[in-house]
């Protein structure tokens, strides 16, 4: 029996979103699996190869694409401020930790801004300006 695997192809060349150039996608490369006696066609098993330069470079080019994004986003800057203080208040070997985990953090909450923003969502962006004002909320 063979299966398919479920994947979308990616849109063809490079894009410019956000005045920030994307990498165009990464070719297909036809490889099959055999899982339980089920073949399966996976033509980007490939990329979880992160040694192959043309992936290494690939990720690094969707690395660079997405830090551009998300220091384009305004509120970015008031919570990374805020990681920095926490961060500072931290004592000892598990400060630079902690800094690096809030970071993440801030990048995922201002992903989630950039999303709230398009689909005009008010509860988000509250909870979002307590964040940049550094208080809780009830």
């Amino acid at each position: 029996m063979r299966a398919a695997c479920a994947t979308q192809a990616p849109p063809a060349g490079p894009r410019t979103i956000a005045g920030v150039n994307l990498p165009g996608p990464l070719p297909r490369r036809p490889q099959t699996d055999t899982f339980f006696g089920l073949r399966m066609d996976d033509p980007w098993r490939y990329t979880v190869n992160v040694n192959d330069p043309v992936v290494a470079d690939w990720m690094k080019g969707q690395a660079t694409a997405s830090k551009q994004m998300l220091a384009q986003l305004p509120v970015r800057g008031a919570l990374l401020e805020r990681v920095r203080a926490i961060d500072a208040a931290a004592r000892g070997k598990q400060a630079g930790q902690l800094f690096k985990a809030l970071t993440r953090a801030v990048d995922v909450v201002t992903t989630a801004v950039a999303w709230a923003a398009k689909a005009n969502n008010p509860a988000l962006a509250l909870a979002v300006e307590t964040l940049r004002k550094g208080t809780r909320s009830a």
